[in-house]
């Protein structure tokens, strides 16, 4: 059960004023059911601290509540948990969300401000640039090609390349060379570990849109989800198998009785195509699990990460 009456910030110690119902006008019955909130102020700011009556939510889902509830009330929200994993907490920073965790562990509007939280307000890569970039960090030949040699191999005209290497330069992520002759090609501002870290705030989930089938069309369709995990690391596969197919190939082939409920089969279709045949590839992978709550599931993202920069 929290404690709330000894929060120490910074080695300050924080006062609480309970906020009444007459000053959470605007507010949803799941705001009130889910909450308690508590005014306070740090370092000259006013702040509200919102203490949980219920389980955990999802990073996405605290990013989403709070920018809801600032707008509504005025005012820098901010969520309190008893304690955070190191996964949980990089999360929320990810995501920009406001946390008191427990005695000296705050992310707060004058604490702790990252590049990567000023970063994701700066924009986000198109599905075309995250293709280019995950292609790059796992193996392909990205780097010093030009547009056109990467229009051979890569499921993008020219033209959608062309944008998705602008995106990228615009994110400062690729700053483009031309070779004597005025051929551009491209390069990389950064490499491996360093390039994916710069790279994943302004990264989207690949995952457009899940459904469920009982007869996959004749085809090839790499496993995603749980299912491609289960292929990385130690974790038992779901009962319903997983697989990934790119949008543009939904819709030309066809799926029979495909619903968001329940099926043999459990389909995600993806914003570009899956890099990988077997399975999707690691780091679209990562992407795509950021925001399940099972801490198994995390722990055996996180080792499949760590693996790759090894």
């Amino acid at each position: 059960m929290q404690n709330l009456d000894n929060i120490i910030v910074a080695g300050i110690k924080i006062a609480l004023n309970e906020r009444g119902r007459d000053s959470l006008k605007g507010i949803t019955v799941d705001d009130s059911m889910r909450y308690n909130f508590y005014d306070f102020s740090f370092q000259g700011i006013s702040m509200l601290l919102l203490v949980s009556k219920l389980s955990k939510e999802t990073p996405l889902q605290y990013q989403r509540r709070a920018a809801r509830l600032s707008a509504v009330l005025r005012t820098h929200i901010v969520f309190y948990f008893d304690r955070l994993d190191y996964y949980e907490k990089k999360r929320l920073l990810e995501k920009g969300v406001y946390y008191v965790a427990g005695e000296n562990n705050a992310y707060l509007p004058t604490l702790l401000t990252t590049p990567s939280t000023r970063r994701k307000a700066a924009g986000h890569l198109s599905a075309c640039g995250q293709y280019i970039l995950l292609s790059q960090l796992q193996g392909k030949t990205v780097e010093g090609s030009t547009i056109s040699a990467l229009a051979e191999w890569m499921p993008y005209t020219y033209v959608s390349i062309a944008k998705g290497v602008q995106n990228l330069e615009d994110l400062s992520l690729v700053a483009s060379k031309k070779k004597p002759e005025g051929t551009k090609v491209i390069a990389f501002t950064k490499s491996g570990r360093e390039l994916w870290e710069a790279a994943k705030p302004f990264m989207d989930s690949p995952i457009k849109k899940t459904v469920f089938c009982d007869v996959l069309p004749s085809g090839k369709y790499p496993a995603a989800g749980i299912s491609a995990l289960s292929s990385f690391s130690n974790l038992a596969d779901d009962d319903t198998p997983t697989v990934a197919v790119y949008a543009g190939r939904f819709k030309e082939v066809d799926f029979e009785d495909v619903n968001g409920f329940d099926g043999r089969f459990k389909v995600e279709i993806w914003k570009y195509p899956p890099i990988g045949e077997d399975a999707v590839d690691k780091l679209s992978l990562y992407l795509s699990l950021e925001e399940d709550q099972d801490p198994r599931v995390h722990k055996e993202v996180e080792i499949m990460i760590e693996s790759i920069w090894k």
